[in-house]
């Protein structure tokens, strides 16, 4: 189990440490898979997913639906590119967005991956069935692995 750093609203977080850098933002939009606007420059993107990819996953929250996966939310530290810093990324991906988000202060990233897991677990159009004692049992019965409380 592991406890968030942050206590303070992310926007006040973001006011007083800066905002969650977007690496990458797919959505799929009627079938296609579109990119939307990203921090990061085309031709570096391949070299954070590498880099992202080798990194350590720290936080990790996830849901299935009759074995295909529905959503997966995780913090992960990796090295970036060019800089050799450590960051922390939070990764999302569902079945219709994959988003991948970073900061240089753990905290931020445990904040953002703390909301997402608590905002999925709160949407009503996840678009699976699940049985009715598991959408009402709190986050530990509702996803199928999670480390918030």
């Amino acid at each position: 189990m592991h406890a968030t750093y942050a206590l303070k609203p992310s926007v006040r977080l973001a006011r007083e440490y800066g905002a969650l850098r977007t690496i990458q933002h797919l959505a799929k939009n009627e079938g296609l898979l579109v990119w939307r606007s990203a921090n990061i420059h085309d031709d570096a993107r391949g070299l954070y997913v590498l880099a992202l990819q080798d990194g350590e996953r720290i936080r990790h929250s996830s849901l299935t639906d009759q074995g295909s996966a529905v959503l997966d939310i995780s913090v992960i530290t990796y090295t970036e590119p060019g800089s050799a810093e450590t960051r922390y990324a939070v990764a999302f991906e569902s079945r219709t967005v994959k988003k991948v988000v970073d900061h240089r202060h753990r905290a931020i990233a445990e904040a953002e991956y703390e909301r997402l897991v608590r905002n999925e677990y709160g949407r009503e159009d996840l678009g699976v069935t699940l049985p009715l004692a598991r959408l009402m049992g709190g986050l530990t019965r509702f996803y199928d692995v999670t480390d918030v409380v």
